[in-house]
C-alpha cells in the first residue's frame, strides 16, 4: 500500500500527535472517556516534542523540495492568475449567474489540472 501511494504521490512521512487538546472551553461538552485536566496535563508535557517533531518534519520536507528561480515562479504566478481571471469571467458569462460559483470551481480545477500535467 505504502509503495503505490508513493509512486502516485511521492514519498510521505506521518507525523503522530496523540490525545490532543481540541476545545478551548471543555464544560461545554458532555465528555465521560476524559478529563480536561487529562488532556491539559498530556499537552503540557508533550506539546513541545510534538511541535519539535512538526517543525523537523517541515524542515526534511523544506529540503526536498526543488529550487526554481522566484522570479520566473513569480511571473507564472503573475500570468496564471491573469489567465484564470479572464476565463473565470468569460465562464461566468457563459453559464449564467448562479447561486454557487459553478464558473470560479471549472476554471480553478482546470487550472490545477493543468499545473499539475504540466509542472516539472
Amino acid at each position: 500500500m505504502a509503495a503505490g501511494r508513493a509512486a502516485v504521490f511521492g514519498a510521505s512521512e506521518t507525523l503522530y500527535a496523540c490525545n490532543t487538546y481540541q476545545f478551548t472551553d471543555y464544560s461545554r461538552y458532555d465528555m465521560t472517556i476524559f478529563t480536561e485536566e487529562e488532556k491539559r496535563a498530556h499537552r503540557d508535557a508533550h506539546f513541545e516534542t510534538d511541535l519539535a517533531n512538526a517543525r523537523a518534519l517541515g524542515k526534511r520536507w523544506s529540503k526536498r523540495l526543488p529550487v526554481r528561480n522566484k522570479r520566473m515562479n513569480f511571473l507564472w504566478v503573475f500570468i496564471g492568475g491573469g489567465i484564470g481571471s479572464v476565463l473565470r469571467y468569460a465562464v461566468g458569462l457563459c453559464i449564467g449567474a448562479a447561486a454557487f460559483p459553478w464558473a470560479t470551481l471549472a476554471v480553478n480545477a482546470g487550472g490545477s489540472l493543468a499545473i499539475g500535467l504540466f509542472d516539472e
